[in-house]
């Protein structure tokens, strides 16, 4: 009977699948009281912890930590940096950083902030949103005040499309940028330079469509619709053995009214064979 009552008694009941370490340490510490060795401590830890169990080299070194009179089981404080929290208030900070100055760098805003380069990182780019644009700094998205003046402007380009056809989009300047300048809003050297360059090739645009019209008013006041085909010349010069170059020359063929021809080519020059009875004025660009 006693025999059984023993065995019973030595039986385990389970596996513990969840432990913490500190619980093992207490565990290491109570069989090393009892005069376990290190084989027999992990020997005996194993079966009750399973995966989760210390290793042996751990088991070690609590029993030689223990023998040199250690008896605090928890882990001691260890100098560091400690973890750093993007919190509410540093995130306002930022922003209100960046606001003040669009070209302010990361290392500017972590300095002034007080958190490392990847934190003001993140912040900056992941929770604020924000992305660089000619070196500054612009949120990526629009406020409700921004997406109405931008759908106005919409709504006025398609108004004068409706209004001028085609004319109006060879007025359009290009880009692969958006820009919009508000009222009273400085601006600075770079962006008047900009829109200096791009008023003056709307100007030139609106001067040849000017002439153009002038040209076409003028051959319907006359009455006289000559032949005006575009002929393309290509020249084939080589300038290396596997090298050429093509050309293409524009211009135009005149002819009478009564369908005759007013110029020639030889396949590399064109030129007028006599003066057309009529007047005539073109301005040819390449």
């Amino acid at each position: 009977m006693s025999q059984s009552v023993s065995g019973s008694q030595c039986k385990m009941a389970g596996v513990l699948n969840e432990c913490t370490r500190e619980e093992q340490r207490a565990a290491v510490r109570f069989l090393w009281a009892k005069g376990l060795s290190t084989e027999e401590v992990h020997r005996e830890m194993h079966p009750m912890y399973g995966d989760n169990c210390l290793s042996r080299k751990a088991v070690c070194n609590w029993i030689q930590m223990l023998n040199k009179g250690r008896e605090n089981i928890r882990d001691r404080e260890r100098p560091g940096r400690p973890a750093e929290v993007s919190t509410e208030a540093t995130v306002q900070r930022v922003e209100q950083i960046i606001r003040n100055d669009r070209r302010v760098t990361i290392n500017d805003v972590a300095r002034a902030v007080g958190c490392s380069h990847g934190t003001a990182y993140n912040i900056m780019h992941e929770q604020l949103k924000f992305r660089k644009i000619c070196a500054r700094w612009v949120p990526r998205q629009l406020s409700e005040e921004q997406k109405m003046n931008r759908m106005g402007l919409s709504l006025q380009h398609l108004n004068w499309y409706t209004e001028e056809g085609e004319d109006f989009m060879a007025r359009i300047v290009t880009g692969d940028e958006k820009k919009t300048v508000e009222k009273g809003k400085k601006m600075s050297c770079y962006e008047e330079a900009m829109l200096q360059h791009q008023a003056a090739k709307i100007d030139e645009q609106r001067e040849q469509i000017r002439r153009r019209k002038e040209m076409e008013e003028e051959l319907h006041k006359d009455d006289v619709m000559p032949l005006c085909n575009t002929l393309k010349v290509i020249f084939q010069t080589p300038k290396s053995l596997s090298t050429a170059f093509l050309v293409d020359a524009w211009a135009l063929l005149y002819a009478n009214s009564d369908g005759s021809s007013l110029a020639s080519s030889d396949g590399n020059s064109l030129w007028l064979t006599q003066l057309p009875s009529w007047k005539w004025s073109h301005e040819s660009r390449l």
